[in-house]
């Protein structure tokens, strides 16, 4: 009796929504969108800026500017994140400057210096950081979910409606590298002449002598 693959209840579905691990058919929340939108963290950039401003120029770093900073960084374009990086420190001394010009501008110029090395190696580590945090996450849904795979040869189907080997899909969608080798049950099964049928250990098999 043949088995057609048209009479599975789930072939006539798309791969997506059998493989949950593409994720191609889910649409970011609200949430999402606006945290990935600049204009979002522009305007928290300047409430920071108006709440320091606010405070007065006596606080030497402006630890407050770390937040949008950290925001753009992890959410939106690394040049978001650079851009209110160098603009935060910069549009806060030359407000001051407007204010009153100080007797030694030289020192300000140098605090505004440090605040952007430091503004900018936090950007550097949270944007490194973020990046790797979504490749392995992404790593991580490509094996998650409903996986169509096929009930006699175990290939499996992708996005694509392409068929591969069990071990090639692992090994494109994850780090795992296969050693193959030979179980007792199967070396009884195909090798019988090497391997008595009541010779079943518990060992790996990854070796056979001949």
């Amino acid at each position: 009796m043949q088995v057609e693959e048209a009479n599975v209840q789930t072939s006539h579905l798309p791969a997506g929504h059998l493989l949950r691990a593409t994720m191609t058919d889910l649409k970011p929340s609200s949430t999402a969108l606006l945290l990935a939108n600049p204009v979002t963290h522009i305007i928290i950039a300047t409430l920071v800026l108006i709440v320091d401003i606010a405070t007065g120029h006596e606080v030497r770093f402006p630890i407050l500017f770390v937040i949008p900073v950290l925001t753009a960084a992890w959410y939106s374009h690394p040049t978001v994140a650079y851009g209110i990086t160098l603009l935060l420190p910069i549009i806060r001394q030359g407000i001051f400057f407007g204010w009153h010009w100080p007797s030694q501008p030289e020192i300000i110029i140098l605090n505004t210096t440090i605040i952007i090395s430091v503004l900018l190696l936090v950007s550097y580590l949270a944007i490194k950081t973020a990046r790797q945090t979504r490749e392995l996450a992404k790593r991580v849904q490509q094996l998650e979910g409903l996986l169509p795979i096929c009930m006699h040869c175990h290939q499996i189907r992708n996005g694509q409606q392409a068929w591969h080997q069990l071990e090639e899909y692992i090994t494109s969608h994850s780090k795992a590298q296969f050693s193959h080798g030979i179980c007792p049950d199967c070396r009884v099964k195909y090798y019988p002449q090497f391997f008595p049928k009541q010779d079943k250990r518990g060992d790996s098999g990854d070796s056979m002598n001949n």
